[in-house]
């Protein structure tokens, strides 16, 4: 038997290089004023949720009210990878990688298959159908049920 259905899907690709500027913009004032020790002033994971207002983007850092202004369905981040034969013993080329996730409106197909009475599922295709933007408040127009379900996931996604 087979399912076809529609749902959200958080798809992450490398951040563009105007992207990573303004990650790691972020990232710099923070990493100047914290209280550690030369060792350890490196960020090794840094993500946020961006603001959009007009042309600059702003970070989401802290708890988020529940209506933020301009807010998006995507999730900026940083973190550390090990190069060229480095690892936890051996750090010896550590680089940072900017990644930006953002939500998805996508159309999966699955198949359903029982042997014995064990069903199976097995995902046979998806496709993206659509970037979903986050929702605004507008009280003359009806809300877009969708549009919050989708958004409810990435809060969920987000806040972790």
């Amino acid at each position: 038997m087979s399912l076809k259905f529609f749902g959200p899907k958080v798809e992450c690709n490398d951040a563009s290089p105007i992207e990573t500027a303004t990650i790691d913009n972020m990232i710099e004032p923070r990493a100047a004023t914290t209280n550690a020790t030369e060792a350890n002033q490196e960020f090794h994971y840094f993500a946020f949720v961006p603001m959009r207002n007009g042309p600059n983007t702003t970070a989401i850092l802290g708890d988020r009210l529940e209506e933020p202004f301009n807010a998006t369905n995507q999730l900026w981040m940083a973190y550390s990878q090990y190069g060229n034969g480095s690892s936890c013993q051996n750090p010896a080329n550590i680089t940072r990688k900017h990644t930006l996730c953002s939500l998805w409106n996508v159309s999966y197909t699955i198949n359903f298959t029982f042997e014995n009475g064990i069903q199976n599922i097995t995902a046979v295709d998806y496709q993206l159908l659509g970037e979903v933007e986050y929702p605004t408040a507008n009280a003359s127009v009806p809300s877009n049920l969708t549009q919050l379900a989708y958004s409810a996931y990435m809060w969920a996604f987000t806040n972790q």
